[in-house]
């Protein structure tokens, strides 16, 4: 076993059903408890992301309000819960950090990424979308958002200003794009 799944397995210790300590990791994604039987798999997170331009054509970027990455850049959005689509998540995400309401949503890619926060690391599934909001008249930061920028393509770089990786890669594609 290599260390990385050493160090993953010491997180998952006692079964979640029957609490016996002889929990063990069988996969890269699988725990099994030698006591009760239980399978536990830890699956991989859906995270939404929207790309919304001004009438400008510059970028609407968040700035992270708390770790992981507090103080970078990113774009809109979060996780999706529970009976939640994509398009949904998406849409309250919008609503809750920048207070604005999205008019259309289309798909745009995918990309998985390492969701580092506190002692564990979470496999995520992020969905990123092209979106558009009728104005920004209402914009205004809150909930993990500390504040937002309009930003050129050109003048982001992402390696040094963007804090996730799935975000980096999302900037460094729509550059290529824009060529």
């Amino acid at each position: 076993m290599d260390t990385k799944k050493k160090i993953q397995n010491k997180k998952f210790r006692y079964c979640p059903k029957c609490g016996a300590r002889d929990f063990a990791q069988k996969s890269k994604k699988l725990f099994v408890c030698n006591k009760c039987n239980f399978n536990f798999y830890l699956n991989t997170a859906a995270a939404v992301a929207g790309i919304i331009k001004d009438s400008s054509g510059r970028i609407l970027m968040t700035v992270r309000r708390f770790d992981p990455m507090a103080g970078k850049l990113d774009l809109p959005g979060g996780f999706v819960d529970d009976s939640e689509t994509a398009e949904e998540a998406l849409t309250r995400e919008v609503k809750e950090e920048l207070n604005l309401n999205i008019e259309s949503i289309s798909y745009y890619t995918s990309i998985p990424n390492k969701y580092h926060f506190g002692d564990v690391t979470y496999n995520t599934l992020d969905l990123i979308f092209f979106c558009s909001v009728k104005n920004f008249e209402n914009i205004k930061a809150s909930d993990d958002v500390q504040g937002f920028k309009f930003l050129c393509i050109e003048e982001i770089d992402s390696d040094k200003d963007v804090g996730l990786d799935s975000i980096k890669r999302i900037i460094k594609q729509l550059k290529i794009e824009a060529v």
